[in-house]
């Protein structure tokens, strides 16, 4: 029944004073939303670039290349990497190049299908910490015209990714410190207007637990409402993202979806948000709440 009688209390703090506790939570819902923004772009990165990068190489043949062989081509390329080979021939590159450029397919007409070379899709099962010089024995074989293992653009994205990090960390430090002051303030100026109240609360007896407690619900409720706010502007976000920027701008690319942020970082956003919500409301109770 105490309980319960808390989240009236804090409930009828954050109605009474609705104007103040509405900015708290939109300072902390803006915040959060701008966080998860580069939060959900770090996370959809990372898995382009396992996908299509990480795992993938393509090995170009030299055009004197023996069909018979392909067989004898594979079983050498296997021996020296775990993973799955899969031959193009030229006219199936011709063809797969020409799908990729759509509306633009006419600027190949006329070109012969030998322009593209054919070559082996390789995916690895397995990532292994010497592919530089595994690559380059590949790049050795008598069959191989080119390698292309995707390094120059994976060590670009990695480069990004890097950034990335750095910005959601300094995002996150700077979420924290206006979580931490929207809350304090906020409870600050409940204190003083609920200042006759208390008095008469302490005159009567009511312990320090018993005055303290709804206004700890009340940081917690504003951090749990500030990042359900922020979850749901994130969501619609990801939506509008999914059926306006992937569909024509990515999918050529190969890249048809943009997943959302993982549940574990959802709950993270929900953790973080009553943790500091609970700690700005006991600096400022201890700070202003002279019991």
């Amino acid at each position: 029944m105490k309980m319960l009688y808390f989240f009236r209390k804090a409930l009828t703090n954050i109605v009474r004073n609705f104007s103040v506790n509405l900015f708290t939570i939109l300072i902390i819902s803006t915040s959060l939303m701008i966080f998860n923004l580069f939060l959900l772009t770090y996370h959809n990165i990372d898995i382009i670039l396992d996908k299509q990068y990480q795992h993938h190489i393509f090995l170009y043949l030299e055009p004197e290349f023996e069909e018979n062989d392909i067989a004898k081509y594979e079983l050498e390329i296997t021996k020296k990497l775990q993973s799955t080979v899969v031959f193009v021939t030229q006219k199936e590159a011709f063809k797969t190049f020409k799908d990729s450029l759509k509306n633009d397919a006419s600027l190949l007409e006329g070109l012969d299908e030998s322009v593209i070379p054919a070559y082996f899709d390789i995916s690895l099962k397995s990532t292994p910490t010497n592919l530089d010089s595994i690559i380059k024995e590949l790049e050795g074989l008598y069959f191989v015209s080119n390698i292309d293992s995707g390094k120059e653009v994976y060590q670009k994205i990695e480069k990004i990714i890097s950034i990335l990090f750095s910005i959601l960390l300094y995002i996150a430090i700077l979420i924290m410190i206006a979580t931490f002051f929207a809350i304090y303030m906020t409870i600050k100026l409940t204190i003083y207007s609920r200042k006759d109240e208390i008095e008469i609360l302490e005159l009567v007896g009511a312990t320090r637990y018993f005055i303290k407690m709804p206004f700890h619900i009340e940081g917690v409720l504003q951090g749990v409402v500030g990042v359900s706010f922020a979850m749901l502007m994130l969501y619609i976000t990801h939506i509008t993202i999914t059926d306006t920027f992937v569909k024509n701008l990515l999918s050529p690319f190969g890249i048809t979806t943009i997943s959302f942020i993982p549940l574990k970082y959802i709950l993270f956003n929900y953790l973080f948000s009553t943790i500091f919500g609970f700690i700005a409301s006991m600096f400022a109770v201890n700070r202003f709440l002279k019991i």
